[in-house]
């Protein structure tokens, strides 16, 4: 009965020693731009940091809008998302999306590098 006790409370211990640990790492704002690959937009000493980098970044990826251009925002968790669509000379529909995440910076949405 001890022994599954104290198996407990070392768990309890590792886990909120790994909370804190992660709430104390830096953030990074990543951004991805259509197709294209992720790049690093600028980092943070925390998430609320982040977040708020990240509102500027939607702010300023939407304006100002010319008028033929259509802009839908929405957010869900870490990530935010602009969507800009544009109607070209020729009639053409030219739709460009935006994805901006904040990560810890432990992590690398671009994958894991090979040797």
């Amino acid at each position: 009965m001890r022994l599954g006790r104290a198996s407990a409370i070392v768990t309890l211990s590792l886990l909120t020693s790994t909370a804190m640990a992660s709430a104390e790492c830096a953030w990074v704002l990543w951004v991805q731009v259509s197709e294209e690959p992720w790049r690093l937009l600028n980092t943070a000493p925390d998430y609320a940091t982040c977040k708020r980098l990240q509102a500027e970044s939607v702010k300023h990826t939407t304006s100002p809008r010319p008028q033929h251009v259509k802009v839908e925002t929405s957010e869900s968790g870490a990530n935010a998302f602009v969507t800009k669509t544009a109607r070209t000379d020729d009639g053409r529909s030219v739709t460009q999306t935006f994805n901006y995440l904040c990560a810890p910076d432990t992590v690398d949405p671009r994958g894991t590098k090979g040797k």
